[in-house]
């Protein structure tokens, strides 16, 4: 470090410990530098009353890096530095207590229920999660990234690629046992208690996949959209720019920020053989992967991903408020709807959506945007929506096939993929039924009421298989004499 560098950072520090008062950060300063009084450092009046101006009551929570360099590449700086080098030198260091900063006043009404955990320094964060003050390095991936390493005990996730219909690959980051446990914590204690946006309805407690759709019902037209690369487009800098802003010290936040973000290295990258008949990656997906980012895989990824999209929610509100339209967002799916002033206005509103997202960081994938009126079946994340919410029609008749059956010829010879717990996963798509449509569930529960379970054994295989497919049945199911 230069002694430049060092003069500007020892600045910094001495700005950052105590309260916020001008006279009082210039008293500081004066301090620091071992002069009597402002007349005989003009420059440093000058120099305070620019970061008043430009940090204002954030400068609490601003890093003493980033206030350093500002600094160091300030005029009222410079021009002190190269009138008099030597004179200007520090003769008192300050050490800046660590402490949980100020909150926007709207999240500490939001947060009035609820306490996040005091976290004023990294051992403090150690603690709190259960591990030694020397391991937090090894589990915030500071270490890995200084080597990359491709394999390893610095490695702290799994890798997986899954397909997509569409024939592209989506990489699952899944993060080992230890690591999983901190973020669970994090995600319980932390990001649990933080509300998101009222329009954001994926991964939210008391909100799902239906109540997702109940905007969109008997609506005139229906835009779905969908952003690509949802959770490797949100860069370890959005999520260190929101544990900033809970208040947690830079040190904390940036250890926060490393165990919920990840850097994959470019051996590991290409060392995972692709699935076959898949579409390569283009560079740019490739270079997502490689930057630190969220994984699709982390059980703090969801909540942090709905929380970094916070503003991309507001604005997307107000544009559709605009339109005349309803807004809600399942994840990285955006669905709009409205009715025929907003049916006519949709090309213009589809591009003034992709102009918001690209701003806030994310990308529209056009492919997948579908504009759909009520003469054709609206169906969003598997919902059918003209009328009141449904499953679709074939879904619907390949589960009732399967309980018919299950009824004729026991539920051993529906059990097609050899399922442990069989009657659990026929309940589960009942009571999936029910959220939606009561009165098809009801039909549903009197079949599956009549199945008996007594001889049920997971492990043979199944004696009854289904028949090909019929031109009036449904599709892989058999047909019920």
């Amino acid at each position: 470090m230069t002694p430049k560098n060092a003069v500007a950072l020892c600045l910094a520090d001495s700005f950052l410990a105590g309260p916020l008062d001008a006279d009082v950060i210039l008293a500081r300063g004066l301090l620091a530098i071992g002069v009597d009084n402002a007349k005989q450092a003009p420059w440093l009046s000058r120099l305070v009353g620019k970061i008043i101006l430009r940090y204002g009551r954030s400068l609490k929570i601003t890093s003493r890096f980033a206030l350093a360099h500002w600094i160091a590449n300030n005029t009222s700086f410079g021009n002190a530095w190269g009138a008099a080098a030597k004179s200007v030198s520090i003769r008192h260091y300050f050490l800046v207590s660590p402490e949980i900063g100020p909150r926007p006043m709207a999240l500490n009404r939001a947060l009035s229920k609820h306490r996040l955990p005091k976290l004023a320094t990294c051992g403090d964060l150690a603690h709190w999660l259960g591990v030694p003050i020397a391991q937090l390095d090894w589990f915030t991936g500071a270490i890995a990234k200084s080597r990359q390493p491709a394999k390893g005990p610095l490695v702290h996730y799994h890798y997986q690629w899954m397909m997509k219909r569409s024939g592209a690959c989506r990489l699952l980051e899944i993060p080992k046992s230890q690591l999983r446990e901190m973020q669970r914590r994090i995600l319980r204690l932390i990001l649990d208690r933080i509300p998101a946006h009222p329009s954001a309805h994926g991964f939210v407690r008391h909100r799902s996949c239906a109540t997702h759709a109940v905007p969109h019902i008997g609506q005139r037209v229906v835009m779905r959209m969908d952003l690509k690369n949802f959770f490797p487009s949100i860069p370890a800098s959005r999520v260190h720019a929101l544990f900033a802003t809970l208040g947690y010290p830079d040190p904390v936040a940036r250890a926060l920020t490393g165990l919920c973000t990840h850097q994959m290295p470019g051996a590991a990258l290409r060392a995972i053989p692709l699935p076959e008949n898949a579409q390569k990656l283009l560079w740019a997906e490739r270079k997502q992967y490689q930057i630190p980012h969220l994984p699709q895989g982390a059980l703090s990824s969801p909540a942090l991903a709905n929380l970094c999209a916070y503003r991309l929610d507001i604005r997307l509100t107000a544009a559709a408020h605009a339109a005349g339209a309803s807004y809600t967002r399942y994840a990285d799916d955006l669905v709009f709807s409205g009715a025929e002033n907003f049916a006519r206005a949709a090309q213009r509103f589809h591009v003034l959506v992709c102009r918001i997202a690209l701003e806030e960081g994310f990308d529209v994938n056009t492919r997948k945007t579908r504009v759909m009126p009520q003469s054709v079946q609206q169906k969003v994340t598997g919902i059918v929506l003209n009328q009141r919410p449904n499953m679709p029609r074939m879904d619907f008749d390949r589960l009732k096939v399967t309980l018919n059956n299950c009824v004729r010829h026991g539920p051993q010879s529906q059990n097609m993929a050899q399922h442990t717990n069989f009657k659990a996963q026929l309940s589960g798509k009942i009571a999936y039924v029910q959220m939606l449509n009561a009165e098809r569930a009801y039909k549903l529960r009197l079949l599956f009421d009549q199945i008996s379970w007594a001889t049920f054994s997971p492990n043979p295989a199944p004696r009854f298989s289904a028949r090909p497919r019929q031109s009036h049945t449904p599709q892989n199911h058999p047909r019920c004499e």
